[in-house]
This record gives structure tokens, C-alpha cells and sequence, in this order.
């Protein structure tokens, strides 16, 4: 016989009732962030883990832990590992948020999305696995993730927001799956990263998206991408080379700027638009050949390169001379 559960969501309160205590230095978190907790005890002990239970009985009622509320362990500084168990189907915001001594994570296997800032600034979590079946990776879910080394995403995810790994500054190399079809501003500022590959099926490569990636030293660009956004891969002064694909007809602001070791870059005939700035200060560059189908050249797009040639039958920018 089938047993009834109420289903309920684990928060403060309930972690109370199963005998946790804890202080924060202020009562509303919501409108005081507290920069720790104060204590987290259980029996009288610390407790720098817990195994959330996915059933429990209560006054002779039994109840499935099927959700876990925004911030429940925010800011708990004692906290080292958690296992969130497969009753539970969704996580909410903010939930380990400046857990700072998180090094292990056990998640649930039917989560279908990590919700924003869940891991934000967990300083100490070296890896994760994210569970086959997650769809979406929320804003800022491990940003200034400072630890963390690894991450296997899986075929099931088919977006990732905005600086979800950005300062994961020892973050060495990623693998994004072939379901997603734009990186925005996600990676920048991941200092360690020196590879990553890029699937067939992405079509663009957003703003600001491996910005000051300063180990990086090659990216191959599929020929999905029609558009390099502004500030790509500004800073990074580790990357030798790129290859544009014929696919790719703009090339936004800063796209390339200060990538200092850049020697090489190939500009197809499909490129109609270069943006301000665009490869600005690449002061290792020292020839770039600029097909005729590009109709705009933004200010300063090639300042301190040593050697341009234009193949189209008018300079559209506004040079003094041309090579």
C-alpha cells in the first residue's frame, strides 16, 4: 500500500524542529545580509554537516521534504557538507549563498534548474557535479566560486545565465554541452581557465563572455556563431591566435582588446561590422587583412596594430593612412 506524504519545503523553521539552532547577527535576513552565521548546533554540538532526510514523521503526520526555501543556509560559515536527497525537486534562491567552508555538495537527481546565487562566493567548494536531467543554470550560481576547479555540466542543460562561473579564478577547463546555443557574460575573469570548447549549435558568443580569461590560450569558434559580442574576450593576454568562422558577421566593441599575445587572426569575408576598439592594443598583431565586404570599422578597432591591409575600394573608418 502506497503511503501518503505531505509535502512540504525545508526552511529555518523546520531545520528548528529538527532540533538545529542557529544565530544570525540580525533576525531579517531579507533586509540585513549578515556576513555569518554566529552558531549552528544540534544537540548542543556544531554541526558542520547535514543530510537533509527526505521523510520524517511529526505529530503523527508524515511529510516529504520536496523543496528547499530561498537562503535556508545562507551565510553559514560553519557549514562543510550537505546531501539534498532525490525527493527533493527544487531548489531555491540564494540557498548556500557565502557558505564559505562548503567543500561537498551531494545534489538531488531530480532538480531540473539551479536557481541564481545558490553557491554564490562558497569560497572552499572545490567541485560539483550537476545532476543529468538540470536544464538551467541560474545567474551568479558560482560566481566568485574562488576553490572550485571542476564542473561537469551536463547534455540537459540548455541554458546558463549571466556570470554564473565568473571569478571562478581556478576554474582550469569546462565543456559546454551541445544543447546550449548562446554563452553570455559567464566565464570572465576565470583566470585559470585555459581551454574550453565551444559545441556546433552556438550562435553566439555574448558580451563580456571570457573577459580578462588571462590563461587562455586558444578558442576555436564553431560555425554556428554569427556574433562575437562586445568585450568577449577582452584581457586575454595569454591567446595566440583565433580563427573567425565564415559564419560570423559582427564583431562587437573590445572583442579582442588588450589580448597582447595575439600573433594571428583571420577575418572571413562574411564579416560585415567591426566594432570600437575591437582588436585595440593586440600589440603582439603585427598584420591583420580586412576583407572587402566589411562596411563598418568602429573607432580605434585596430589602434597600435602595426599592419593593416584593406581589400575593399574605400577606407570606411577614419585612418590617415592605410598599409
Amino acid at each position: 500500500m502506497k503511503e501518503n506524504y505531505i509535502e512540504v519545503e525545508l526552511d529555518r523553521n523546520l531545520l528548528k524542529q529538527f532540533g538545529y539552532d542557529f544565530k544570525y547577527p540580525v533576525d531579517d535576513i531579507w533586509f540585513n545580509s549578515p556576513n555569518e552565521i554566529i552558531y549552528f548546533k544540534k544537540n548542543g554540538q556544531d554541526v558542520n554537516s547535514i543530510d537533509i532526510p527526505s521523510t520524517y514523521e511529526y505529530n503523527g503526520k508524515k511529510y516529504k521534504i520536496t523543496q528547499i526555501a530561498d537562503r535556508t543556509f545562507a551565510y553559514n560559515t560553519a557549514l562543510t557538507s550537505v546531501t539534498i536527497p532525490d525527493s527533493v525537486t527544487k531548489i531555491g534562491r540564494d540557498v548556500f549563498m557565502e557558505c564559505s567552508s562548503l567543500t561537498s555538495i551531494k545534489l538531488s537527481n531530480n532538480i531540473k534548474k539551479i536557481d541564481r546565487y545558490t553557491f554564490l562566493y562558497c569560497s572552499a567548494l572545490k567541485s560539483i557535479i550537476i545532476p543529468d536531467g538540470v536544464t538551467f543554470i541560474g545567474e551568479g550560481v558560482f560566481l566568485g566560486c574562488i576553490s572550485l576547479t571542476s564542473v561537469k555540466i551536463p547534455d540537459s542543460v540548455t541554458l546558463i545565465d549571466d556570470v554564473a562561473f565568473s571569478n571562478c579564478c581556478s576554474l582550469k577547463s569546462v565543456i559546454i554541452p551541445k544543447s546550449v546555443t548562446k554563452i553570455g557574460h559567464t566565464f570572465g575573469f576565470c583566470k585559470s581557465l585555459t581551454s574550453v570548447e565551444i559545441p556546433d549549435g552556438v550562435t553566439e558568443i555574448g558580451d563580456s563572455a571570457f573577459n580578462n580569461c588571462s590563461s587562455l590560450t586558444s578558442i576555436t569558434i564553431p560555425n554556428s556563431v554569427t556574433r562575437i559580442g562586445n568585450s568577449a574576450f577582452t584581457d586575454c593576454s595569454s591567446l595566440t591566435s583565433v580563427t573567425i568562422p565564415d559564419s560570423v558577421t559582427r564583431i562587437g566593441d573590445n572583442a579582442f582588446a588588450d589580448c597582447s599575445s595575439l600573433t594571428s587572426v583571420t577575418i572571413p569575408d562574411s564579416v560585415t561590422r567591426i566594432g570600437d576598439n575591437a582588436f585595440a592594443d593586440c600589440s603582439s598583431l603585427t598584420s591583420i587583412i580586412i576583407p572587402k565586404t566589411v562596411t563598418h570599422i568602429g573607432a580605434n578597432a585596430f589602434k597600435n596594430v602595426a599592419h593593416i591591409e584593406y581589400h575593399g575600394s574605400a577606407v570606411p573608418w577614419g585612418a590617415k593612412s592605410i598599409n
